[in-house]
């Protein structure tokens, strides 16, 4: 192949999120002697990976504005889009949203640009509201984005069903691509356990774990009434809780109004989360919604028991030591299913063919791949 295959990729902002991480994972490990790979983004707020992309020669499109009308925020966003992508001659545009709007800014843009293919990638699946207008508002969006893209992607069975139809999802033109992380970064060591214990003078206390981004989806206010029940039953429990956003001081207070401040460590952000893993005793994530989260690939890598909420998709369950709850039990009932919930796995043939699965390397080969046959 003499000519680099030119793609954009169109993400919500450079700032650290699932979405975010996924693509920099793929524009630093994709084979740059075959692609070419630059990005076009809507909210410049959150410029985290900016520098580290502009450094490596790529190339970031700012297409925001500041309307607040979803409908016209969506139309202004594919104008611009599409003005970057007749000037600028792109291959293929790979679309990455939790949201259709999210998508359609960059997929409509796409489909109305010659001689360029559309990927569609859903990371999400949102919550339904659950109405009729809701319900026939989502049926309409997954058709027209069924119908406008040449390739569907997603995370997750429950990702898939909420952004295209069943008859693309069963067609050849749509694939599903694993969440992958760096395997060797993930793996448990009882040498790192030790090292992290004693940075937060921790010894034989039982550790729950959670890692996302303080906001109401990710529900630690519901996390912290669960460990509030842990702590009466098991006086030497511990929550560590690694990430930062906007609900931080209101979580601090009520940590303080049930007298639990002093077994709750809140990290804010870290960029080793990775070592945090082997502190922990089993991996918690009460999230109202996800799409399918790196953190329950990460927290199984480690090899860590799991306890998470129903509403997440139960593939998230690779190894089989992930229990799932309905956020409507009581906090009672989570404490008790935390506390009884087992000690690591065994390093077992299924583990070994799961960390394939999930290795980072095996699924750019697989996008690559994608990237290839499309043109």
């Amino acid at each position: 192949m003499n000519k680099k295959i030119r793609i954009i990729q169109a993400v919500g902002s450079l700032g650290v999120g699932g979405n975010e991480v996924f693509v920099m994972n793929l524009f630093r490990n994709i084979d740059k002697e075959k692609f070419q790979i630059d990005f076009v983004i809507y909210d410049d707020s959150r410029m985290d990976f900016y520098e580290e992309i502009i450094n490596s020669g790529s190339k970031v499109y700012i297409c925001k504005t500041n309307i607040s009308n979803k409908y016209l925020k969506t139309l202004i966003e594919v104008i611009k889009t599409r003005k970057v992508l007749k000037r600028k001659k792109y291959d293929i545009i790979h679309c990455h949203s939790c949201s259709f709007f999210g998508i359609f800014s960059a997929a409509i843009a796409g489909r109305f640009t010659k001689n360029i293919k559309v990927i569609s990638h859903s990371h999400n699946p949102g919550i339904p509201k659950n109405n009729f207008i809701d319900t026939f508002t989502r049926n309409v969006f997954k058709r027209y984005l069924s119908r406008i893209i040449d390739r569907g992607l997603a995370c997750s069975d429950l990702a898939a069903e909420s952004k295209y139809t069943d008859k693309l999802i069963k067609s050849d033109n749509f694939k599903m691509i694993n969440n992958a992380i760096d395997i060797k970064k993930f793996v448990f060591d009882e040498n790192i356990r030790k090292e992290m214990r004693d940075k937060y003078k921790i010894k034989d206390e039982f550790v729950i774990g959670n890692i996302g981004r303080l906001e109401l989806q990710k529900n630690q206010q519901f996390l912290l009434e669960v460990f509030s029940k842990v702590k009466k039953k098991n006086d030497l429990a511990k929550l560590i809780i690694i990430g930062e956003g906007t609900l931080e001081s209101n979580l601090k207070e009520y940590c303080i109004k049930e007298g639990i401040e002093k077994d709750v460590i809140f990290t804010g952000k870290v960029n080793d989360c990775e070592k945090y893993y082997n502190m922990m005793d089993v991996f918690v994530l009460t999230s109202k919604y996800e799409g399918f989260p790196f953190v329950m690939v990460e927290s199984q890598i480690n090899r860590l028991p799991g306890v998470v909420s129903s509403s997440i998709t139960k593939s998230v369950d690779i190894l089989g030591n992930v229990n799932f709850i309905s956020l409507e039990q009581s906090s009672d009932y989570w404490a008790e299913v935390i506390l009884n919930s087992k000690e690591r796995i065994a390093c077992s043939d299924k583990y070994k063919i799961k960390c394939k699965e999930y290795d980072l390397g095996y699924q750019i080969k697989e996008i690559e791949k994608i990237y290839v046959d499309l043109l």
